[in-house]
């Protein structure tokens, strides 16, 4: 039994979408190790100053994860090519 090795042709043919879908998993890679610091961030400034409230704090969070997963959305779908459709959008 002969295992071949993939040709250049197939390579070449190929590289396209894995750069593609590689860009998109760096976005989001990154989105989340961001998202991660900034939220522990604003543990560390509640934790830093007591005198403000759970109640401002748990929202920021949230706000940021939320801002950070729109932020990446519109990041993939614009490496997949679709940031021409979402540029379209009314509103």
């Amino acid at each position: 039994m002969t295992v071949s090795l993939p040709t250049l042709e197939w390579l070449l043919a190929w590289r396209e979408p894995v750069l593609t879908a590689g860009q998109v998993l760096l976005i989001i890679l990154l989105v989340w190790m961001l998202q991660r610091l900034l939220t522990r961030c604003v543990t560390l400034l509640g934790k830093r100053y007591p005198q403000l409230p759970a109640e401002l704090l748990s929202p920021l969070r949230g706000l940021i994860g939320a801002g950070q997963y729109v932020v990446a959305g519109v990041g993939a779908f614009g490496r997949l090519g679709a940031g021409a459709v979402m540029q379209l959008a009314p509103g």
